[in-house]
């Protein structure tokens, strides 16, 4: 597994590809609210959430029954300070 520490990251989903749900971790240095964002290849957003992240390691699930949408997408996790993207893959 991933050496966790006091640093902002964000890991890649799992499963990816995923045909029905799939997990994102991400680590967070101090408590904060984030937020995650969903986009296609041209930049679209096709979901974006506010929650309440908190200090270490956090989960956040995504069902892709939520996208019309298939093949390469975009996630983004961002706070105040920090902000990160990865690629994702779903598949129907």
């Amino acid at each position: 597994g991933e050496v966790v520490g006091d640093a902002f990251a964000l890991f890649q989903n799992t499963p990816n590809p995923f045909i029905e749900a799939t997990t994102i971790g991400y680590v967070l240095p101090e408590s904060a609210e984030v937020t995650l964002t969903v986009y296609d290849m041209s930049g679209r957003v096709l979901k974006s959430a506010i929650m309440e992240g908190s200090r270490g390691i956090n989960y956040v699930e995504l069902h892709a029954r939520n996208f019309i949408e298939t093949g390469m997408l975009y996630y983004r996790i961002e706070t105040e300070s920090y902000s990160a993207t990865k690629k994702m893959t779903v598949v129907k």
